[in-house]
């Protein structure tokens, strides 16, 4: 099943990634161990990853992720490509460094900074 198209672009999730960083940037996700230690987008009913925070905010995902296992631990590209955004590999490759960063322990405003520069 293809989802269908939104009207959200990859840059203006990245904006709201960004501004959440920047406001919070020493800000850990939640990574217990029986999360496999990783940083799910909603955990407990509420928004966990930065990018979690982001898709929240844009209403794009709400607290049914997290009765899909599968879908709260998903790649952010796996994700945003199942909410009908249009990625493109540089795309795909920011979100998901950032999300590969919250998963290995860092801060918001460090997983920011290892994905570098929004693509153009």
């Amino acid at each position: 099943m293809t989802a269908e198209q939104t009207t959200i672009t990859a840059r203006e999730i990245a904006e709201w990634v960004s501004k959440f960083a920047t406001l919070d940037e020493d800000h850990r996700p939640d990574r217990p161990d029986s999360w496999e230690r990783q940083a799910v987008y909603i955990a407990h009913g509420l928004p966990n990853s930065v990018i979690g925070f982001a898709l929240w905010s844009l209403r794009l995902i709400g607290t049914g992720i997290e009765r899909h296992w599968s879908r709260n631990i998903s790649t952010p590209a796996e994700l945003l490509r199942s909410l009908g955004v249009d990625l493109t590999d540089g795309w795909a490759t920011w979100f998901d460094t950032i999300a590969q960063a919250e998963d290995s322990g860092k801060t918001w405003g460090e997983a920011l900074e290892m994905a570098g520069e929004a693509p153009e």
